[in-house]
């Protein structure tokens, strides 16, 4: 399924710059987090570790393509708190994953 998403949607990529500091802005922003720490609207993106090239790369050096990172979706009237440690922790040291909050 994660696969199918990804070649059929066009998701954000959010990288893991500055201890996922990308992707605490990224959540409040798109999911317009409210006061009491809830999210306000649905929120779907990818992310990829620091220094990748989004969830598909392809190898030079013999052109076979790399999947890598994670899907990451969030419902309406989740917690914020935790979600980045969460996705941080998540994220695969080689393939694809999927949280959902």
């Amino acid at each position: 399924l994660v696969s199918a998403i990804l070649t059929t949607f066009e998701l954000d990529e959010i990288s893991t710059a500055d201890e996922g500091d990308a992707i605490r802005r990224y959540i409040i922003n798109q999911g317009m987090i409210n006061g009491e720490d809830v999210v306000q609207r649905g929120v779907m993106f990818w992310v990829y570790p620091t220094g990748g090239k989004g969830p598909y790369e392809e190898l030079e050096e013999d052109g076979s393509i790399l999947m890598h990172g994670l899907l990451v979706t969030i419902e309406r009237g989740a917690l914020f708190e935790g979600m980045v440690k969460a996705i941080m922790s998540d994220l695969p040291e080689g393939g694809i994953g999927h949280i959902h909050f």
